[in-house]
């Protein structure tokens, strides 16, 4: 875009509201460990190239909250430098809102919530484009203060607008995609390019005299895909001469009120992962009814599917495709962590025997099973064949069930075993 401007003349300016993401890629779907938090913050580390750049040019900062409850879990026992790093960090930015545990999509976590763990923030970002009227309500039911909302999926050019009880914020869609690519471009030719397409946007908007704050994103990315270039990307926006960098009007009154949102329907590639997200978390909760506390029990499995549902997964499809096998396996050695010890055969050598057995019980919470012993052969009888325990939590618990197997032909001629099946739920 090519301005000639009189000698003294005073030039409109836009206001522009960025938005740096500060969040990790979510692989293992844990709390980041002390290895991983000093390897980021360590100076030179991507989180602290990051809050380095804000601090040189200032943008509304959306936190992951992973990184920050990962620091305080650990408390003293986090590395100093990632303490030293925190402990700036509320004083970065023009403004911050925090993103909920590894940036998980609001609708796909609202979508597998059925035991209603899910925490969107006081400010939910949506993913993409795609939402209805209805899951926009849903949002807004969830105390949500604004939905953060693509434009593509609204009517207006106005900054904050509302739809029933929801405040929406908007986020311009093709300002934020010059922006993710200048971040993104394979040279500093081009990504200067994408920051010259930019201005031509954020020019129009001063010239035509629209006061509304540009908000956008710079990517929805890791840190690590964002620091190497995030100060200059920053730099750029900042030293337009039509531009003005303010904070996100996060608590702005609406100034438009919309019958609707653009309904963009969901992908049916979104559906059917979700569907099938939604279909393992079940099954993972169904089998947490074993323990005496359940909600206990499962509650540490959440955090692993928030992070299936990552923003860091846009540009990763191939880590996606792997972190999902792995939940699956993971899923699998949850369902298996009450068992009865692989081979607990027993041997009858009298008239009457007991019948020890072990079960292991990998859980952190004390469990009630129901104990089934089947004989192999019809000339044992077993006295009690179906028997509630309770097993308090722990790697191995032998215990003696309480009844005996009775056999008729043993002193004659043979041998004879009893197997235990696997425990089910009580």
């Amino acid at each position: 875009m090519l301005i000639l401007v009189p000698p003294d003349t005073e030039l409109p300016r836009a206001s522009i509201a960025p938005i740096v993401t500060l969040t990790t890629s979510a692989t293992g779907g844990q709390a980041l460990s002390p290895a991983e938090l000093q390897a980021q913050t360590i100076e030179g580390g991507a989180l602290n190239q990051v809050t380095s750049a804000l601090e040189n040019y200032p943008a509304t900062l959306a936190i992951d909250s992973r990184i920050t409850s990962s620091i305080t879990v650990l408390g003293d026992q986090a590395p100093q430098e990632s303490l030293t790093w925190a402990s700036t960090l509320g004083s970065i930015g023009l403004t911050q809102f925090a993103l909920p545990w590894a940036d998980a999509d609001p609708l796909a976590t609202l979508a597998i919530d059925t035991l209603v763990y899910a925490k969107l923030g006081e400010f939910p970002w949506v993913h993409g484009d795609a939402i209805s009227n209805d899951q926009l309500a849903t949002l807004a039911t969830r105390s949500a203060s604004a939905v953060l909302l693509s434009s593509n999926s609204l009517p207006s050019d106005r900054a904050v607008v509302s739809v029933g009880d929801a405040r929406i914020i908007r986020v311009d869609a093709q300002l934020s995609d010059l922006a993710t690519d200048a971040l993104q471009a394979p040279t500093v030719l081009e990504a200067e390019a994408d920051l010259q397409r930019a201005q031509g946007i954020i020019g129009y908007r001063a010239f035509t005299g629209n006061n509304e704050v540009l908000v956008f994103s710079t990517g929805r990315l890791p840190a690590t895909a964002i620091a190497p270039r995030l100060e200059s990307v920053l730099e750029g926006f900042s030293s337009m001469r039509l531009a003005n960098v303010v904070a996100v009007p996060l608590d702005a009154p609406a100034t438009e009120t919309l019958p609707g949102i653009t309904t963009i329907p969901q992908s049916r590639e979104w559906q059917n992962f979700v569907g099938s997200l939604k279909a393992l978390w079940e099954s993972d909760v169904a089998f947490a009814t074993i323990a005496a506390d359940p909600g206990q029990a499962v509650f540490s499995r959440w955090n692993r599917y928030q992070a299936l549902l990552s923003s860091t997964w846009s540009e990763n499809p191939n880590g996606l495709t792997s972190e999902w096998e792995r939940a699956q396996s993971e899923s699998r050695d949850f369902q298996n962590s009450v068992r009865v010890e692989q081979g607990s055969a027993i041997t009858v050598l009298s008239d009457q025997t007991q019948l020890p057995v072990t079960i292991n019980n990998d859980l952190a919470s004390s469990v009630v099973v129901s104990l089934q012993v089947r004989p192999t052969t019809g000339i044992l009888a077993v006295e009690q064949p179906l028997t509630r325990v309770e097993i308090e939590p722990g790697l191995r618990h032998p215990r003696v069930y309480p009844g005996s197997v009775t056999s008729e032909w043993n002193r004659r001629r043979g041998i004879h075993s009893v197997f235990c099946q696997r425990p089910t739920r009580g």
